[in-house]
């Protein structure tokens, strides 16, 4: 069975936290800048406009950055593949016995689920990430903290 997936260290609380701030600081860096954050010419229309949509509504969270293009991109292209196949369904309730199509529907909301967790779509993920940064708001570092900090 697989390990547990990493969660950015800025979503650790209590004493995970105080041995994190290193873990923080190169985290931000990594994120880089998100000067570049546009969709791929070969998403459709409607697939940019789901990702537009992703970028402005994450936008106040100072997460994205550039190299998230390539999980924006493929997350624009699950949702919108999802939708047309709810679509479908609608249209005709009998696909829904094609074992091909329901196939494809559970790959596509697998995928789909993933980039939830990733990019914090789902309200579980916000409620994760919302519950540490608040936790990590309202600790005041300790003297231990401040000394370690001069180490940097």
């Amino acid at each position: 069975m697989p390990g547990r997936p990493a969660t950015p260290s800025s979503s650790k609380t209590g004493h995970t936290a105080v041995k994190n701030r290193k873990r923080t600081k190169v985290e931000k860096k990594m994120t880089g800048k998100s000067d570049k954050l546009v969709p791929d010419d070969y998403l459709t229309e409607p697939q940019q406009n789901i990702f537009w949509n992703i970028v402005h509504e994450r936008e106040s969270t100072n997460t994205l950055g550039n190299l998230d293009v390539y999980v924006l991109n493929r997350a624009a292209i699950t949702i919108d593949r999802l939708q047309a196949l709810d679509r479908q369904a609608n249209q005709n309730p009998e696909v829904l016995q094609d074992a091909a199509f329901i196939r494809t529907m559970k790959e596509l909301s697998t995928e789909w689920f993933r980039y939830c967790g990733e990019l914090g779509l789902s309200p579980q993920a916000r409620a994760k990430y919302s519950g540490a940064v608040t936790q990590n708001e309202e600790k005041k570092p300790s003297l231990m903290d401040i000394l370690n900090e001069e180490d940097d």
